[in-house]
């Protein structure tokens, strides 16, 4: 009786496949970039020739599938004729760069006349995700998480913003009003007694006030 090794999946043209160029795929502690064709662990590349590092992408994008000969040869020397026997050399290259997964499958498994598989679990993150995972590694700080903390520290700054922005605009309304005073009021003189300086705005944290046009009303936000 003989095994039906042959994937369930539907056949994927994997010539027609293009890699994805912003993910990396991580498995057993290695990521692969899949833009610049480079491999790594622990931040360090390790050195593989692009032809090989193409033959590895090849087989992780269909992870568990099994992928023929003849598929591997059409995306890694598309329109160019080669021997098989390069495509064994780069397994051969791959599985001592490789090793074993961590149950003790060999990475890259051989199935004799129908190709090979990936068996390693596969993990794919965006590019920036790993950048800002690998900067946070290097400074001894921790992964930014995906709702940044509220900033309770700039609630003063901001209110000291807000209140200067408050006396700026008061000053300005009047100077605008000693610019339409009558001709009657001596430019040497006092302000008309109608000016006088007063607290609009309760003694809280406001922001963003707006005077009205005709310089009658204040409109401003209060900080709870």
């Amino acid at each position: 009786m003989s095994l039906n090794l042959e994937s369930n999946k539907e056949q994927i043209n994997i010539k027609q496949a293009k890699p994805i160029a912003s993910l990396i795929y991580e498995f057993e502690g290695l990521y692969l970039d899949a833009e610049h064709l480079m491999l790594s662990r622990g931040g360090a590349e390790i050195s593989l020739t692009p032809k090989v590092v193409e033959t590895l992408l090849a087989l992780v994008e269909r992870h568990g599938e099994i992928v023929s000969k003849d598929e591997l040869m059409d995306r890694v020397w598309e329109n160019a004729f080669v021997e098989e026997s390069n495509l064994i050399q780069n397994i051969y290259v791959l599985r001592k760069a490789l090793g074993k997964t961590s149950d003790g499958q060999p990475m890259i498994e051989t199935l004799r006349r129908r190709g090979y598989r990936f068996n390693g679990e596969v993990r794919s993150i965006e590019k920036e995700k790993r950048a800002m995972q690998t900067d946070a590694v290097s400074t001894g700080q921790q992964p930014p998480a995906d709702i940044a903390p509220t900033k309770t520290k700039a609630l003063p700054i901001f209110a000291i913003a807000a209140a200067a922005v408050v006396v700026v605009v008061m000053i300005g309304f009047v100077i605008a009003r000693m610019s339409r005073r009558p001709d009657n009021v001596s430019a040497a003189g006092d302000l008309p007694s109608e000016n006088t300086l007063k607290r609009l705005t309760p003694d809280l944290y406001t922001r963003s006030p707006v005077v009205s046009p005709d310089g009658k009303y204040l409109a401003y936000s209060q900080i709870d």
